[in-house]
Protein backbone atom coordinates (compact mmCIF):
# COMPACT_ATOMS: atom_id res chain seq x y z
CA UNK A 1 0.00 0.00 0.00
CA UNK A 2 2.80 2.59 0.68
CA UNK A 3 3.80 1.73 -2.65
CA UNK A 4 0.47 2.49 -4.27
CA UNK A 5 0.05 5.37 -2.11
CA UNK A 6 3.88 6.43 -3.20
CA UNK A 7 4.88 6.97 0.20
CA UNK A 8 7.88 4.68 -0.68
CA UNK A 9 9.64 4.53 -4.41
CA UNK A 10 11.05 0.63 -3.52
CA UNK A 11 9.62 -2.50 -1.66
CA UNK A 12 11.12 -5.96 -0.97
CA UNK A 13 9.18 -9.25 0.05
CA UNK A 14 9.22 -12.74 0.78
CA UNK A 15 6.51 -14.01 -1.03
CA UNK A 16 5.39 -15.25 -4.02
CA UNK A 17 2.77 -12.77 -4.46
CA UNK A 18 2.05 -11.00 -7.19
CA UNK A 19 -0.18 -7.88 -5.91
CA UNK A 20 -2.03 -6.23 -8.89
CA UNK A 21 -0.30 -2.60 -9.97
CA UNK A 22 2.98 -3.83 -8.73
CA UNK A 23 6.01 -4.85 -10.96
CA UNK A 24 7.61 -7.79 -8.78
CA UNK A 25 11.16 -8.90 -9.70
CA UNK A 26 12.53 -11.90 -8.38
CA UNK A 27 15.71 -10.71 -6.17
CA UNK A 28 17.60 -13.10 -3.94
CA UNK A 29 17.08 -16.93 -3.45
CA UNK A 30 17.03 -17.99 0.59
CA UNK A 31 16.39 -21.63 2.41
CA UNK A 32 14.85 -22.39 5.54
CA UNK A 33 16.47 -24.72 7.78
CA UNK A 34 15.81 -26.92 11.11
CA UNK A 35 18.91 -25.28 12.97
CA UNK A 36 19.65 -25.59 16.74
CA UNK A 37 22.46 -24.69 19.32
CA UNK A 38 24.92 -27.01 19.21
CA UNK A 39 24.31 -27.44 22.85
CA UNK A 40 21.27 -29.57 22.03
CA UNK A 41 21.31 -33.61 21.68
CA UNK A 42 19.71 -32.89 17.88
CA UNK A 43 23.00 -31.31 17.22
CA UNK A 44 24.92 -34.65 16.84
CA UNK A 45 22.81 -35.59 14.06
CA UNK A 46 23.17 -34.25 10.45
CA UNK A 47 19.74 -35.15 9.34
CA UNK A 48 16.22 -36.28 11.13
CA UNK A 49 13.05 -37.78 9.17
CA UNK A 50 9.67 -36.15 8.95
CA UNK A 51 8.13 -38.01 11.73
CA UNK A 52 11.24 -37.13 14.04
CA UNK A 53 11.06 -33.90 13.03
CA UNK A 54 6.94 -33.93 14.48
CA UNK A 55 8.30 -34.79 17.92
CA UNK A 56 11.03 -32.46 17.98
CA UNK A 57 10.47 -29.44 20.13
CA UNK A 58 10.51 -26.37 17.93
CA UNK A 59 10.34 -22.36 18.21
CA UNK A 60 8.66 -21.09 14.87
CA UNK A 61 8.03 -17.19 13.66
CA UNK A 62 4.09 -16.17 14.54
CA UNK A 63 1.23 -16.22 12.68
CA UNK A 64 0.66 -14.35 9.50
CA UNK A 65 4.45 -14.79 9.35
CA UNK A 66 6.08 -14.98 5.68
CA UNK A 67 8.87 -17.26 7.23
CA UNK A 68 5.84 -19.65 8.46
CA UNK A 69 3.65 -19.42 5.50
CA UNK A 70 6.98 -21.30 3.57
CA UNK A 71 7.28 -23.63 6.17
CA UNK A 72 3.27 -23.98 5.87
CA UNK A 73 3.65 -24.67 2.43
CA UNK A 74 6.35 -27.47 2.47
CA UNK A 75 4.94 -29.07 4.74
CA UNK A 76 1.94 -29.43 3.88
CA UNK A 77 3.60 -30.88 0.25
CA UNK A 78 4.37 -33.78 2.51
CA UNK A 79 0.81 -34.19 4.02
CA UNK A 80 1.84 -32.43 7.28
CA UNK A 81 0.26 -29.57 8.79
CA UNK A 82 1.81 -26.99 11.35
CA UNK A 83 -0.34 -28.40 14.11
CA UNK A 84 1.12 -32.30 13.48
CA UNK A 85 4.46 -30.93 14.83
CA UNK A 86 5.66 -30.10 18.84
CA UNK A 87 5.38 -26.33 18.71
CA UNK A 88 6.62 -24.92 21.89
CA UNK A 89 6.51 -21.00 21.19
CA UNK A 90 5.88 -18.57 18.41
CA UNK A 91 8.07 -15.74 18.44
CA UNK A 92 7.71 -12.32 16.09
CA UNK A 93 11.09 -12.34 14.79
CA UNK A 94 14.41 -14.83 13.82
CA UNK A 95 16.40 -12.71 16.19
CA UNK A 96 14.29 -13.51 18.97
CA UNK A 97 14.38 -16.84 17.68
CA UNK A 98 17.98 -17.23 17.30
CA UNK A 99 18.07 -15.82 21.46
CA UNK A 100 16.11 -18.49 22.46
CA UNK A 101 17.88 -21.62 20.50
CA UNK A 102 20.80 -19.80 22.57
CA UNK A 103 19.38 -21.06 25.77
CA UNK A 104 16.66 -23.95 25.27
CA UNK A 105 16.69 -27.56 23.94
CA UNK A 106 14.15 -26.59 21.11
CA UNK A 107 15.16 -26.21 17.51
CA UNK A 108 13.74 -23.48 15.14
CA UNK A 109 13.36 -23.23 11.45
CA UNK A 110 14.75 -19.99 10.24
CA UNK A 111 16.65 -18.51 7.02
CA UNK A 112 20.36 -19.93 6.49
CA UNK A 113 21.11 -16.41 5.79
CA UNK A 114 19.96 -15.34 8.98
CA UNK A 115 22.21 -17.94 10.93
CA UNK A 116 25.43 -17.39 8.76
CA UNK A 117 27.40 -15.90 11.71
CA UNK A 118 26.33 -18.27 14.02
CA UNK A 119 27.27 -21.29 11.43
CA UNK A 120 30.40 -20.09 11.30
CA UNK A 121 31.24 -19.49 14.82
CA UNK A 122 30.22 -23.18 15.84
CA UNK A 123 27.28 -22.08 17.93
CA UNK A 124 24.59 -23.40 15.80
CA UNK A 125 24.18 -26.61 13.48
CA UNK A 126 22.01 -27.10 10.82
CA UNK A 127 20.16 -30.25 11.09
CA UNK A 128 18.97 -31.45 7.27
CA UNK A 129 15.39 -32.50 7.54
CA UNK A 130 14.78 -35.85 4.91
CA UNK A 131 12.95 -35.12 1.73
CA UNK A 132 11.87 -31.68 2.34
CA UNK A 133 12.95 -28.35 1.42
CA UNK A 134 12.34 -25.31 2.03
CA UNK A 135 13.10 -22.41 -0.40
CA UNK A 136 11.95 -18.49 -0.18
CA UNK A 137 12.68 -16.21 -2.41
CA UNK A 138 12.54 -12.18 -1.96
CA UNK A 139 11.46 -9.97 -5.00
CA UNK A 140 11.85 -6.32 -5.52
CA UNK A 141 8.53 -4.42 -5.94
CA UNK A 142 7.87 -1.18 -7.69
CA UNK A 143 5.00 0.76 -9.03
CA UNK A 144 4.63 -0.01 -12.94
CA UNK A 145 6.13 2.43 -15.35
CA UNK A 146 9.92 4.29 -14.52
CA UNK A 147 11.60 4.31 -11.37
CA UNK A 148 13.50 7.29 -9.98
CA UNK A 149 16.92 6.91 -10.53
CA UNK A 150 18.23 7.00 -7.17
CA UNK A 151 15.75 3.60 -6.70
CA UNK A 152 17.64 2.43 -10.15
CA UNK A 153 21.55 3.26 -9.23
CA UNK A 154 20.40 1.50 -5.73
CA UNK A 155 18.64 -1.97 -7.28
CA UNK A 156 21.80 -1.96 -9.72
CA UNK A 157 24.23 -1.51 -6.58
CA UNK A 158 22.25 -4.28 -4.33
CA UNK A 159 22.39 -6.67 -8.11
CA UNK A 160 25.99 -5.82 -8.04
CA UNK A 161 26.47 -7.12 -4.65
CA UNK A 162 23.76 -9.68 -3.86
CA UNK A 163 26.41 -13.00 -3.83
CA UNK A 164 27.77 -11.59 -0.63
CA UNK A 165 24.07 -11.16 1.33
Amino acid sequence: NALRERQIDLGFIESNAEPAGLRVTPFLKDELVLVAHVKNPLTRRDEISLNELKVTPLVLREDGSGTLEVIQHALESRGISVGDLNVQMQLGSTESIKRYLENSHTAGIVSVRAINRELLQGTFKVVDITSISMPRYFSCLERLGKSPALVQTFIEFVNRFKKEL
